[in-house]
């Protein structure tokens, strides 16, 4: 047999098995993906762990993250070229129906029903795999939920001193707000100056009382105004008509009472979108806020939140109006596949998907108080 004796047969079987096990395990290994994302915690949350999810598949992950401002734009040139450049997308539920529209995304369902037991299909809130839907085809899967919900500076409403300033000066007891009345009082409250005392102490920069979204810049107000708006009763559609009801009384009601807040907001109010409006509160420099949960979970980080380190965030159930308790809204940050993309890549990026909105890895992030 020449140089080739048993041992060294036996020896090139045992390889060939290796070789073929390590393919079974990591049918994917050597693609290269790159995913066309944002600083949204369902990203910042992932990005540093995409060394730990080549490992495990072979898989070799690239994450951008982009400003929110433009994006929809990127997204849509990338899926409009037949050599796309981002396999992955991340996208907000607003934009699925336009890119449902176009053909941009890939269809997951099949690949979601296929896969059901493993990423606990039944276990997700029905309105977020809803709301990545369009035309009965799933083209995004829900990466974080958010709702609409009321966040404050605990370390000052829980102060005695503040305390007895509020009551002697409004009647009523200092607490997390249960009337948008009540909301407007706090935020009035806690409107002071650099020097002033807050919760006992001289403040280092101005406290503003609250802190909302009024910039323009890719609609940045309507997210804030719409929950007003359904908190004062309203909604988008007429729903004896179908037509648009965005004239009506509860409409205009929230519009006026969002005007009312300017006073208590920083004064660059109009430039405030969601990452500046969310850092006053990060910073501390705000005592309220009504707003998304999706960065609620970083207020109460110390390596993301000033706040965390000088006193402690308190979150609480959206204010109600005269209208009484109302339905909120809710959203859904999904990741998504461009449909340009070679079938292989699709199936790599399906795994990403899969394992980075894994129910192992959240629980991880909550164990890390990064949840």
């Amino acid at each position: 047999m020449g140089i080739w004796n048993k041992s060294t047969i036996a020896l090139g079987v045992a390889a060939l098995m290796s070789s073929s096990v390590w393919a079974q395990d990591k049918p994917f290994a050597g693609v290269e993906l790159k995913m066309l994302g944002i600083g949204d915690t369902s990203v910042t949350r992932v990005a540093p762990l995409v060394g730990e999810f080549e490992e495990l598949t072979g898989i070799k992950v690239q994450i951008d993250q982009l400003p929110y401002p433009g994006l929809i734009d990127k997204i849509i040139v990338e899926s409009s070229s037949d050599s796309p450049t981002y396999q992955l997308l991340w996208i907000d539920s607003p934009w699925v129906g336009l890119l449902g529209e176009s053909g941009a995304l890939e269809d997951l369902t099949s690949r979601a029903k296929r896969d059901a037991t493993e990423i606990g299909l039944d276990d997700i809130v029905p309105i977020q795999l809803q709301e990545n839907t369009w035309q009965g085809k799933l083209l995004a899967f829900p990466a974080s939920g958010m709702t609409w919900l009321q966040q404050y500076r605990a370390d000052l409403l829980e102060n005695p001193d503040e305390q007895a300033n509020f009551k002697k000066k409004y009647g009523y007891d200092l607490a997390p707000a249960k009337t948008w009345a009540q909301y407007r009082d706090i935020a009035e409250f806690f409107t002071r100056k650099k020097g002033d005392l807050a919760g006992g102490k001289p403040l280092e920069n101005d406290l503003y009382g609250v802190s909302q979204s009024y910039s323009r810049v890719q609609g940045a107000i309507t997210h804030d105004y719409f929950p007003f708006m359904r908190s004062f009763g309203g909604d988008y559609w007429d729903p004896k008509t179908g037509l648009c009801a965005m004239t009506g009384e509860p409409h205009i009601k929230a519009a006026e009472y969002m005007k009312s807040l300017i006073p208590f907001n920083p004064p660059d109010y109009l430039g405030l979108m969601w990452d500046i409006q969310s850092g006053f509160m990060e910073r501390g420099e705000a005592a309220e806020a009504a707003y998304w949960s999706v960065r609620s979970v970083r207020l109460t980080n110390p390596e993301e939140a000033v706040l965390a380190k000088i006193g402690k965030a308190g979150f609480a159930a959206n204010p109600e109006s005269d209208a009484g308790p109302q339905p909120t809204y809710t959203g859904t940050l999904g990741f998504a596949v461009n449909a340009k993309s070679p079938d292989k890549e699709k199936d790599a990026a399906w795994e990403f998907i899969k394992w980075a909105t894994s129910e192992k890895l959240m629980r991880r992030f909550a164990d890390e108080g990064k949840g």
